[in-house]
This record gives structure tokens, C-alpha cells and sequence, in this order.
């Protein structure tokens, strides 16, 4: 588990797409899996080994020809984005057999109305979920019917480092300038983000706890949403990945003044971190896919064979980098037990927000 939140975090948040694509093994146009790819990677048949059968076994799974892809967030934000980019490049190189890829964005109540349609798939073997810490934290949180072990964790692929933002007509030039003043006053400082349980509403508690001030939290739909309230003037920052604002930040739109990581970005080499500057605040976001209760154990591995090949795509190497994501690939059977420990770290931390009456 890399480094998280040590005060109160760990690790961690309908415009339908329709993508089609062709046969599971890559063609021959396709990158070859690195050394590092899971080990159940599907072989391209040109591949296969000489002593094979001349007429190879059907796959223990096929998708149907249209699976379902939710996104618990509105358009336009971080899981958005890796959602899109994920489909976009199976259809690119025909990862799988004739299928339809639909990308539906049901946001809201911190991610519990996707979560809610989810698991009321149960079985489901061609429904594919795009998530992020809220997978967790909503329902440690009490704010969801169901647990986060109810869902079937499929794969990691990202992670993302977050940063603090202010829009770029306010006041505050550096993290210590945006401190001084949110102590001066009580709520004279307001943050927002996807929900108060994901990476930003929860990185905006440790804030608070780590520098004493009292600050405001405002949740919108989508990261994307907050970041235009900030460079709006609506509320004074955010907490959210890098990627999601770059563009903003070259225009002047957006200033970063910390990063919640180790250490500092290598696209900001200015910008302090909250560690460095004695704040015991860090965050590092998961980009995880999940799917529904019980699906079979063949579709999860045809799954997570899927998102190794995506992986190891320059187009995926070059989102990852766009994007300032550390690179991490988890396949399958490794993230289950990841996925549990994840968990397990996050529900004292949730209890102790809870208790803090947030």
C-alpha cells in the first residue's frame, strides 16, 4: 500500500459513448505486453505454441455484444476521463469480440447511485465499473446501503497524485499566504470536490486538522464542476488531480500551491508539498475498475487480461504521463487482496471523520 493520508487519510473519488470493438487477443498492430504484464495475459494467436492443438478450445469467457460502462461521476472529471480513454483504446486495437461499449455517467450522493445500480446487477458478467476512493468511503461513511466488499474488485491501473488549487484571481500566491489566512477566521476559506468522501473532501478534513483552521466544504457532481467553481470565484480552492487542471493552470485560470504527495511533481517543481512544509497531509488516489456482485471467476479474468493489454499501450503510457499519473498495474487476483486491505485502512479514519462531526 503506498503512502497515504497519515493524519486522517490513506489512498484513497449518461452521455452515453457507444465504442465497438473485435476479437479478445490483440491483432497483430497491437503493442506486446511488457515483462511486468499479469501473468494471465491473453497471447495473440500467432503466438501460441507450436505443440497447440491444431483447433484451440473456445475461451472460458466471451463478452456479449454490448457491455455496460459506469462511470459514478458526472462528465468531464478524473474518472471520467480514465473511463473514456480505457474504452476508447479497446476499440482502437480491437481487444474484444464484436462488443458495444455504452459509458453512462450516474453521479451523485458520493457515488451511491452508481454503486446502488451496480450491485443491483448482481451476476452480471458484461458490466464494468469505473472507481475511485468513494468506492470505499461512501458506504464506511454511512452513506450507502451496501459495503464495499459487496463489489467485485477487477484491476488497479493509475494512480493519481492531488494537488491543492485557488482560482487564479485570488489573493494567495503560496501555501503558506492560503494557511495565515483560513486561521484568521472561521469558514473564511471554503473548499469543494466530488463529495466530502472523496480524495478532496477528505484531504480538506485533514487540513483541518493538520493546520487548525476551520474551514467550509462545498460538494458538487464532478471534480470537473468544482474546478470551475474555483476559477469562478465560488469557492476558494480544491483538492484535486493534477491532469484535471493543466490546461487551467497554463492559462492562469488555476494556481497550485501544495501537493498531497511524497514528493514534488516534476511538471510543478515549485510547488512545495504539505510534508515538506511540516503538514503530515498525503493522498495518493486509486484508478480502479470493479464490476458487479458474483461476477464468474472466468469474466474476471478476462477482464483484467483486457485492461493488461490497454496497460501496456503507448496511447496508455501517454495518457499516464498527460495526465501526471503514476503508473501501477494490479491484475486481478493481487488487487483483491489490495482492494480489502484498502478498506480496512480507510474504515478508522472514516469513523474518526464521523466522530469529528463532519
Amino acid at each position: 500500500m503506498r503512502r497515504i493520508l497519515s493524519m486522517l487519510l490513506v489512498g484513497t473519488l449518461c452521455m452515453g459513448a457507444l465504442i465497438g470493438c473485435a476479437q479478445t487477443a490483440a491483432p497483430a498492430a497491437a503493442p506486446a505486453a511488457s515483462e511486468a504484464a499479469p501473468a494471465e495475459s491473453a497471447a495473440a494467436p500467432e503466438a501460441a505454441s507450436e505443440e497447440a492443438p491444431a483447433e484451440a478450445e473456445a475461451p472460458a469467457f466471451t463478452p456479449a455484444k454490448k457491455v455496460e460502462v459506469i462511470v459514478p461521476n458526472a462528465a468531464g472529471g478524473g474518472t471520467d476521463i480514465f473511463a473514456r480513454k480505457v474504452v476508447e483504446i479497446i476499440n482502437q486495437y480491437d481487444f474484444c469480440n464484436g462488443t458495444t461499449f455504452t459509458v453512462e455517467n450516474k453521479g451523485g450522493a458520493s457515488g451511491a447511485i452508481a454503486g446502488g445500480y451496480v450491485l443491483g446487477q448482481r451476476g452480471n458478467d458484461n458490466l464494468i465499473l469505473f472507481a475511485s476512493t468513494a468506492l470505499w468511503t461512501t458506504p464506511l461513511s454511512g452513506k450507502a446501503d451496501y459495503k464495499y466488499t459487496d463489489f467485485t474488485p477487477l484491476v488497479e491501473m493509475s494512480q493519481d497524485v492531488v494537488v491543492l488549487a485557488v482560482g487564479g484571481g485570488t489573493p494567495y500566491n503560496t501555501i503558506e499566504e492560503f494557511i495565515e489566512d483560513a486561521k484568521s477566521e472561521d469558514d473564511k476559506i471554503s473548499f469543494c470536490g466530488s463529495s466530502i468522501t472523496s480524495e478532496g473532501g477528505l484531504l480538506s478534513i485533514a487540513f483541518q486538522k493538520a493546520t487548525g483552521a476551520k474551514t467550509k466544504y462545498v460538494p458538487y457532481d464532478s471534480g470537473g464542476e468544482a474546478v470551475i467553481a474555483v476559477m469562478g470565484g465560488h469557492v476558494t480552492a480544491t483538492w484535486t488531480n493534477y491532469g484535471e487542471i493543466e490546461q487551467q493552470i497554463q492559462s492562469g485560470d488555476i494556481r497550485v500551491l501544495a501537493v498531497a504527495s511524497g514528493e514534488r511533481l516534476p511538471e510543478l517543481p515549485d510547488v512545495p508539498t504539505m510534508l515538506e512544509l511540516g503538514y503530515d497531509v498525503e493522498l495518493v488516489q486509486e484508478r480502479h475498475i470493479a464490476a458487479a456482485p458474483d461476477m464468474s471467476e472466468e469474466a474476471q479474468h478476462y477482464w483484467s487480461d483486457i485492461f493488461a493489454q490497454v496497460y501496456e499501450t503507448p496511447e496508455f503510457k501517454q495518457y499516464l504521463k498527460d495526465n501526471a499519473l503514476n503508473p501501477h498495474f494490479t491484475p486481478v487476483d493481487e488487487w483483491k487482496e489490495e482492494y480489502v486491505h484498502i478498506g480496512e485502512i480507510f474504515k478508522p479514519l472514516l469513523d474518526e471523520a464521523i466522530e469529528m462531526g463532519v
